[in-house]
């Protein structure tokens, strides 16, 4: 018999959106706070890596920024501020243009 697909959802419980299933899945799995896990943040900082510096910049950015946090024992307002520092970064870089977009707090 095999096990049954995480991600194939339940029968009563239709997918309203894959990454956010996706999320919740691994941080179950993980031992985390799936609303702890800012992914419009996480896809900004992202874009931003792989725009202003290389494409593989993307997710070792990410990486980087989800350990600081972890580091730090941060909440989504830690998270803001690590991103914002990110993207000072990546303005600074040279030939940045205005620089990258943080997303305002809701």
């Amino acid at each position: 018999m095999s096990e049954p697909d995480p991600l194939a959802g339940s029968s009563d419980a239709p997918l309203d959106d894959p990454l956010d299933d996706w999320v919740r899945v691994v941080a179950d799995d993980l031992q985390l706070d799936p609303d702890a896990v800012d992914i419009a943040l996480l896809l900004d900082v992202a874009r931003d890596a792989a725009h202003g510096v290389v494409r593989p910049a993307a997710p070792v950015t990410t990486y980087l920024l989800g350990l600081a946090q972890g580091q730090r024992h941060g909440d989504r307002a830690e998270l803001r501020v690590l991103a914002g520092r990110i993207s000072a970064l990546l303005a600074a870089r040279p030939g940045a243009d205005a620089g990258p977009d943080v997303p305002e707090e809701d």
